[in-house]
């Protein structure tokens, strides 16, 4: 009967020995407790007894493990160890061996499991995050924007601006240099009358200062003055009234003189060519004002061009 009895509480106590040896084995847990590749996890091991805190060197990284900490702790008077980790690969993954105070953790093991579960090929990852912007980052794109407007609304107001005053400038330097070659040939036209040339002469040149004198009105004033009579000459718009009226008495004088059927004299070609020279003078004085600039030199019957011809009836 004692036989019977003690076979009895052996086995009794087997089976409630059993379930404290597994209830043990499983106080090893990771946290979290679902582990996704790329997670940082922490792997709890109850090692059992009394221990001091202490931070211990982790074991060497694998090809699929990272270690970040092997620290050994103290909770409820039990010592456990934790291993922080990062991996890199779905499955059961077998961590290396770990040295502690107390001896060698070996044959220790994680599941890792994957957001691509096995059975699950239809699900996919979202797209990622877009990126986020540095700070200053729309005043900078807003303002850059605005900038390049503003350059391109001054650039084309410039230039049209500048191409309107270019063209001014231009046409303004066109005519100054029609006066300037104009007073240059009577320059010329006069050194050849002091030579006191013959009667046929002296009706070829004064025939060629008047064809001269009509071709630099026409460049001047954009008109076709070649064939204008000397009253059309007087209404001309782009001269002053002033102006178109001396011109127009220029080319009468020189108009009788030509067809009146005698021969000028020296000094009175002279004195038609002062004349010419006089008003090519004012047309210079008119280009100067319009550029806004102080006439210089002396103001004479001549002008500017009149010092080149002095005294229209000099006698020589």
């Amino acid at each position: 009967m004692k036989r019977g009895t003690l076979l009895a509480a052996a086995f009794l106590l087997f089976f409630s020995a059993a379930p404290e040896a597994e209830e043990g084995a499983s106080r090893v847990y990771l946290v979290p407790q679902t582990v996704f590749v790329g997670d940082r996890a922490v792997l709890v091991i109850p090692l059992g007894g009394p221990s001091e805190d202490a931070e211990l060197s982790p074991p060497s990284d694998t090809a699929n493990l990272v270690f970040h900490r092997l620290r050994v702790e103290s909770r409820g008077g039990e010592a456990h160890a934790l291993i922080e980790f990062t991996a890199y690969a779905a499955g059961v993954l077998a961590l290396p061996a770990v040295g502690i105070p107390s001896g060698l953790l070996a044959g220790l093991r994680v599941e890792i499991a994957s957001v691509l579960e096995k059975g699950n090929e239809g699900r996919v990852l979202s797209d990622p995050a877009p990126p986020l912007a540095v700070p200053g980052t729309g005043f900078l794109v807003y303002g850059t924007a605005a900038f390049l407007l503003a350059a391109l609304f001054f650039l084309a107001g410039g230039t049209y601006w500048f191409r309107r005053r270019f063209r001014i400038v231009l046409e303004s330097w066109k005519r100054r240099r029609l006066v300037a070659s104009s007073l240059s040939l009577m320059r010329r036209l006069r050194r050849e009358i002091l030579k006191n040339p013959a009667p046929g002469e002296r009706v070829m040149l004064l025939d060629f200062l008047s064809a001269e004198f009509r071709s630099f009105l026409a460049r001047y004033t954009g008109l076709e003055c070649r064939a204008m009579t000397a009253r059309e000459l007087a209404l001309m718009p782009p001269l002053a009234e002033g102006e178109a009226a001396g011109c127009a008495g220029l080319v009468r004088r020189w108009d009788e003189a030509r067809y009146c059927g005698a021969c000028p004299e020296r000094d009175e070609l002279l004195d038609m060519l002062g004349d010419a020279v006089s008003f090519t003078g004012v047309l210079e004085k008119a280009e100067r004002r319009k550029r806004r600039k102080a006439p210089g030199g002396s103001a004479g019957k001549g002008g500017t061009g009149g010092a080149d011809v002095p005294g229209a009836g000099e006698k020589t």
